[in-house]
């Protein structure tokens, strides 16, 4: 009997951890689907299932925030030293839309601005859902593809470290680290 508890209780939590990764996909990205593949990795999740959740979480937030960028481009909140990087951004977009869109994908800080300038530069959403079904196919392999070989990597340290937390740790320093070098050469692109 309690055994039966405790299996339904596994899974109402397995449930929430695959609608905390969709909404955390939505909000964040990277740092969501790496744990979310090192889950599924470990046998916490399942794989099928969390791929198709990290995949309709990137594509609904891509667009979600797409819809949205008109509405809050220019909102008070918003600051106003984005103001100037805004023409400079729609311009990239006009003249390579999806260069600018793949780029933003690995540049922390930057999708969502280009995002929410997509539609201000003219872009459909019928050519934006098709350009980001590839740009975020891309970087999601990237991305998920890192995740699933750290997690091998923790897997097969278990037997070496006694903290494989610090391997955890090292593929997230390595991967902001990639961020950064992708951030740096995006300002060079982008001038």
């Amino acid at each position: 009997m309690i055994e039966a508890f405790l299996l339904s209780q596994a899974e109402t939590w397995r449930l929430m951890a695959y609608l905390v990764i969709f909404a955390g996909v939505l909000m964040e990205g990277e740092i969501i689907i790496f744990l979310a593949i090192y889950l599924a990795h470990q046998g916490v999740l399942s794989l099928p299932i969390t791929v198709a959740i990290v995949v309709a979480g990137v594509l609904s937030g891509d667009v979600l925030w797409f819809h949205v960028g008109p509405r809050i481009a220019n909102a008070w909140f918003v600051p106003k030293a984005l103001e100037s990087t805004s023409e400079m951004i729609e311009t990239r977009i006009r003249e390579r839309p999806f260069g600018v869109l793949v780029l933003s994908k690995f540049t922390y800080g930057l999708h969502r601005v280009v995002l929410l300038h997509m539609k201000e530069a003219g872009v459909t959403l019928k050519h934006f859902v098709r350009m980001d079904v590839f740009a975020s196919a891309f970087w999601l392999l990237v991305v998920g593809g890192l995740g699933l070989v750290f997690s091998a990597s923790i897997s097969n340290a278990k037997h070496y470290m006694r903290n494989a937390e610090i391997l955890l740790l090292v593929g997230v320093a390595v991967f902001f680290l990639m961020g950064h070098t992708v951030r740096r050469l995006a300002k060079k692109y982008l001038k």
